[in-house]
This record gives C-alpha cells, structure tokens and sequence, in this order.
C-alpha cells in the first residue's frame, strides 16, 4: 500500500508511508493481519507527536501506482525465483549480474544487522556480516510470493540458531526487490516482527549506523 497521511495538527504535510499489508486466511476468513512498515523510522515518526518526518525531501513511492491488471508478473517471478533456487544451490553469485554498482540493500531498525550496502559488495557484506553470527543450522524458505512490473515482494521464513544462541529460531522478513531493465535497483529488507527482529540478532552499538540506514 502507498499511503500519503498528514497529521491533524500539520494538515500542509503530506507524509508518504509505504507500507505491506499481510493477510493470514483461515477457511475462507481473514485470522490475522500484519501491518508492517516498509520505512520503520518514518512510521514511527508519524505516530510521535511533534516529530519530523526523517526523510521529507525522498521520494519513497520508487514507481507510480500500478494498475491492478500488472499485480501478477510472470516474468519477473521466474527471474527472481531463478536468483532464489541458485542460492540454495550454494550459487550465491547470481546476484552479481544484477546487481549494479547503484544497487541499495536496505536493512531498516536497529539490529546489529540494520544499515544501507551499496552495490553487489555491499550485499556480500551484509551477507559475510550475517553468516558470521550464524551457528550451524540455516535454512531459508519463501511462504509467499507477489510480483508485479516492478515490484516483487518474497516473505522468507528463515530457520537458524546463532553464535549466541544455540536454539534455533523462525525468523520472518518480507524483501521487496524493485526492477528495472532486468536488474534489481534496491532490496528493502524488513522484518515481520521488529522487536523478535532486534532480540535475535541483536542490537547494533554503533549509533552511525542508525544514521546511516535513515539516510538510505
């Protein structure tokens, strides 16, 4: 959803809160919803009387609003799934054809994996940083898939333990990868549960990098 909000006392603001909206199904009713917020530092700035908007001047919708008719994609399924099965496969150089050196991997919160990588190093660094609290058991698995032109949106269910705690935990994030021209431009990778988020990797120490993740 690409919501645009002002607040009662500021009625000349517009804020932009992109936000993914996840529906849980139970026999053909509606059990759950999750409202996570793609920009945690602007939702939360929002509801914060008196706060300012962390990123006024962006521009957070990246693409206009599509028409229903483009909310499925075949084409750029097959090429994000294709990215998805070389990484099981232990190929974890097929992001480097489409990552340019524009590329943005976008960590929001305040966990000690939070921050803005710039280009296919970049995600190499996050993924090296990652790796490195991980304990011996890993695995990655896709519960739902959306794609659009643009736009593809992968919730991942991620089963591991770390260096720090040896039981294993199921972590859910939603990536969503923006497209163009056959290459991804950003990923934006946000926690389903921020809080569960922070306690299981950590808090980060080094208060740059908050700044630096509000300024990606």
């Amino acid at each position: 959803e690409l919501n645009v909000l002002n607040r009662n006392d500021e009625l000349s603001e517009d804020w932009q809160l992109p936000m993914v909206m996840l529906y849980t199904l139970r026999n053909n009713k509606v059990s759950k919803i999750l409202l996570i917020p793609e920009y945690s530092d602007v939702y939360d700035a929002y509801w914060t009387p008196g706060a300012e908007n962390p990123r006024k001047t962006d521009n957070l919708f990246t693409h206009s609003r599509h028409a229903l008719r483009s909310a499925v994609s075949v084409k750029q399924y097959d090429f994000m799934m294709e990215k998805y099965y070389g990484f099981w496969e232990g190929k974890y150089d097929v992001f480097e054809e489409v990552m340019g050196d524009d590329f943005v991997f976008f960590v929001p919160g305040n966990s000690s994996l939070a921050g803005c990588y710039q280009g296919y190093n970049g995600y190499l660094e996050f993924r090296n940083k990652l790796l490195g609290m991980t304990g011996d058991k890993y695995q990655l698995m896709i519960e739902a898939f959306a794609a659009s032109d643009t736009d593809v949106f992968v919730l991942e269910h991620i089963y591991q333990n770390t260096i720090y705690n040896d039981t294993p935990a199921d972590v859910y994030v939603l990536m969503h990868f923006v497209i163009e021209d056959g290459m991804i431009k950003r990923a934006n990778d946000f926690p389903v549960d921020a809080a569960e988020y922070e306690k299981f990797y950590g808090q980060s120490q080094k208060k740059g990098d908050a700044m630096l993740a509000a300024n990606c």
